[in-house]
């Protein structure tokens, strides 16, 4: 399993953000929000040199910064060829990458909320 906690530290103390949105602009990657039906989360697709991430609007606020953190970390982790990737609803086990994503953004949130809820400063 890749190093992913301190990519996303790396990211953090980079970017000096642990905002998803604003993570995503640093990296390049555009950030749109469309509507979908409650069973698509979210999109990930990099044609050429172009990165979206593409985010459920119909979704509460806080579901959508999870998914964007998933998919950034999806971005970030796997993603090095042109790509379309969604995100839904599924019956079928996750994979490896799916556990990676998953793990890329509770490191993410964690960071994000530990930052918000208290005065603390990274020292990393």
């Amino acid at each position: 399993m890749k190093k992913i906690h301190k990519i996303v530290k790396n990211l953090i103390q980079k970017y000096d953000t642990t905002n998803p949105i604003e993570l995503a602009n640093h990296l390049g990657i555009i950030v749109k929000h469309k509507p979908y039906s409650q069973k698509t989360k979210g999109l990930y697709v990099k044609i050429f040199d172009s990165k979206f991430i593409i985010i459920n609007c119909n979704l509460k606020k806080e579901d959508q910064e999870i998914i964007l953190s998933h998919i950034l970390g999806h971005s970030l982790l796997h993603f090095n060829n042109d790509t379309i990737f969604a995100w839904e609803n599924s019956l079928f086990p996750q994979g490896i990458q799916e556990n990676e994503a998953n793990i890329f953004a509770l490191e993410l949130i964690t960071n994000h909320n530990l930052l918000k809820s208290t005065n603390y400063q990274p020292t990393f």
